[in-house]
């Protein structure tokens, strides 16, 4: 019937991209990093390459290099699927890394003076899935061990299970600091945890759960390295001497800008999330 309006087609909530949440919630600004298992742009479901969809194409290879490998991740789901079952899984070994040298810099601030940015990842994992004694690394470009390194590390550590941020410099750590204890869960559950980092002021507002974030206080780096990272940009990869996450471990995303996100905006990023991940923990 003509003269009738006709209303757009309807779009569940929880069935967007990480992007579309970021960008329909006006978070847009200095985004450095989109990685999204359920997003085709993102991964089409053959690829070697998990393309990076923030436009600063800091795209990872599935493994270390564009030809298939054993520590290649696994994809699981259907192309574009915008649900929590789209991610790839892990088969002890398995990681990202940098596909291309050249263009990855969205974290070469992040371990020097003045940082300001925020860090987010979604996956799925247990206490048991941490690996003994060792910590057991989810983002680094600081890999080698023995101390001679310098970038940054999100990891779980050793024993407390424990979500961690590492700022290295060669010969020293100006900043390791725990983001919240008792990270990963008795049982595998979908997890995501986001961190905003001020280090001129010292605060690291960190959001895990439904609850507010936390704020940490004192968590200005001592005496930081002006130098590059010292590493490739790696995803899930062994780092400083230890051993992989378990076999069935998943990944489905990783996000980052260059910037502190208010307590607000990470509240309103998690919630997105959530939308799409209704069985967060």
């Amino acid at each position: 019937m003509s003269g009738l309006f006709t209303p757009a087609p309807f779009v569940k909530a929880g069935r967007r991209t990480l992007l579309e949440m970021i960008t329909l919630n006006g978070l847009s600004t200095d985004l450095a990093l989109c990685l999204d298992a359920g997003d085709a742009n993102s991964y089409d479901g053959t690829s070697q390459t998990w393309f990076d969809v923030s436009e600063n194409d800091q795209d990872f290879f599935r493994g270390t290099a564009s030809s298939a490998q054993a520590s290649d991740p696994t994809f699981n789901g259907v192309a574009n699927g915008k649900s929590e079952n789209e991610y790839f899984s892990l088969d002890g070994g398995d990681h990202f890394q940098e596909a291309s040298a050249a263009v990855m810099n969205f974290a070469e601030t992040w371990h020097k003076d003045n940082a300001a940015f925020t860090f987010g990842f979604i996956m799925y994992a247990s206490d048991a899935d941490n690996q003994a004694s060792v910590a057991t690394t989810i983002f680094a470009n600081a890999l080698t061990a023995g101390g001679a390194i310098t970038g940054s590390e999100f990891y779980v550590s050793s024993g407390a299970e424990a979500l961690r941020l590492a700022i290295y410099k060669i010969g020293t750590d100006p900043l390791v600091t725990t983001l919240k204890t008792a990270f990963l869960p008795a049982s595998r559950s979908w997890l995501c945890a986001i961190a905003s980092v001020d280090e001129a002021n010292g605060n690291i507002l960190v959001k895990t759960t439904s609850a507010a974030a936390d704020l940490l206080t004192g968590q200005s780096y001592v005496a930081p390295d002006t130098a590059a990272s010292s590493d490739a940009y790696t995803l899930m990869n062994v780092t400083n001497g230890g051993i992989p996450w378990a076999s069935g471990v998943r990944l489905a995303g990783a996000f980052a800008w260059n910037r502190v996100l208010t307590t607000g905006e990470l509240d309103v990023m998690f919630s997105a999330i959530k939308m799409r991940f209704p069985t967060l923990s």
